[in-house]
């Protein structure tokens, strides 16, 4: 039975990822390009786009290779920042910690290795490490089916994917099919699922999987459900994720058994990035939200290991509680609940780490 064509079912694999290969995004080879006479540089739009085409997938192998390239990152970044973003919306994602994380992650002498998400979600963090080289491999973790499908989808059937996307029209009838979709997520195949999720990301406000239609079902707001679908540039954005896939280990886990599987197989070379459900507000913004005890057990695994590790929580006295004892730093974070846009405290936790800076959130991110 085809994959794609398959009932969604959780697979039984091991939860350590495939030994790691240094592995270069793909390169355009064969041009028949030539250096121009002087004076005489006279190219097409097609043909420019060829040549800056080439050039960026040059400059991405580069960077693969050496860390020190960190002032053409930034050149790829400001020209190409939108192919190297997360295709998933997802709400409290830390994707703007990401340009923070690689400045922590060189300070410390850890690029270039492995960079776990045991609560991926839209992994935007992750992506953007990866994409810039900051790091040969990502582990990419949710317990939440539907994100799972997402994830596995995007990388293992990457052209049904891209098909969906190119011809599900962005209206409310396919909005209600894709939420009926989700309700019944175990009926449909994996590609289907992940699809339907892709998809409530793009048109959901602020891309919370459970709420209501950018512009509500009348479409009368002020933004239409197709606001943030721009259907060819999220078939870029899925197309260089998945031409990246033998850097990425995508799993189904409990994040706590996913730690612990993981232990003995990272380097010293690696981080440990969670951003566990909020414990106030998790309810309001998340399919899957922990009770306090769950929090708990987290806090007791993170502590004892010695990989380098951050935790990122809402400020609150039970959280702070958990962590008494522990590294911390504070920032600001906007995220919506209730229909609202709010600015809340957040507290990061870390531990076998030195911070060269306080945390800071880069809209470039």
């Amino acid at each position: 039975i085809p994959v794609s064509d398959a009932p969604y079912v959780r697979e039984k694999k091991s939860i350590v990822p495939e030994k790691e290969e240094v592995v270069s995004p793909p390169v355009v080879e064969g041009s028949s390009c030539r250096p121009a006479e002087p004076g005489n540089v006279s190219l097409s739009g097609e043909s420019l786009a060829a040549v800056r085409k080439i050039l960026r997938e040059e400059i991405e192998k580069a960077i693969h290779k050496d860390d020190a390239l960190a002032g053409i990152r930034e050149l790829i970044h400001r020209e190409y920042g939108n192919v190297f973003a997360t295709p998933l919306r997802y709400p409290g994602g830390k994707a703007r910690l990401g340009p923070w994380l690689s400045r922590v992650m060189r300070h410390n002498r850890i690029s270039g290795g492995s960079y776990v998400e045991p609560y991926a979600g839209g992994s935007g963090a992750a992506i953007y490490l990866l994409t810039r080289g900051y790091v040969d491999h990502i582990v990419i973790n949710d317990l939440d089916p539907v994100i799972h499908a997402f994830w596995w989808s995007v990388l293992h059937d990457t052209d049904t994917f891209v098909e969906l996307v190119e011809q599900t029209p962005v209206t409310v009838e396919s909005w209600e099919r894709q939420k009926a979709v989700h309700a019944r997520f175990e009926e449909h195949s994996t590609t289907d699922v992940g699809f339907a999720t892709f998809f409530l990301s793009r048109t959901n406000r602020s891309g919370i999987l459970t709420g209501g239609v950018i512009g509500g079902k009348k479409q009368s707001g002020p933004f239409p459900i197709d606001a943030r679908f721009n259907k060819s540039n999220l078939i870029e954005r899925i197309r260089h994720v998945a031409s990246l896939k033998r850097h990425i280990s995508v799993f189904r886990e409990d994040a706590v058994d996913l730690i612990v599987g993981l232990k003995g197989e990272l380097s010293r070379r690696s981080l440990i990035y969670l951003d566990p459900p909020y414990f106030h507000k998790g309810c309001q913004l998340y399919r899957n939200h922990y009770k306090p005890k769950d929090h708990a057990v987290i806090a007791t695994t993170i502590c004892q290991i010695d990989i380098p590790w951050i935790v990122t929580y809402d400020n609150c006295p039970e959280i702070r509680d958990l962590y008494q004892g522990r590294q911390y730093a504070e920032f600001s974070m906007t995220y919506t609940a209730s229909h609202k846009r709010i600015t809340g405290r957040e507290i990061l936790f870390y531990g076998n780490l030195v911070l060269p800076e306080s945390p800071t959130l880069s809209k470039s991110g």
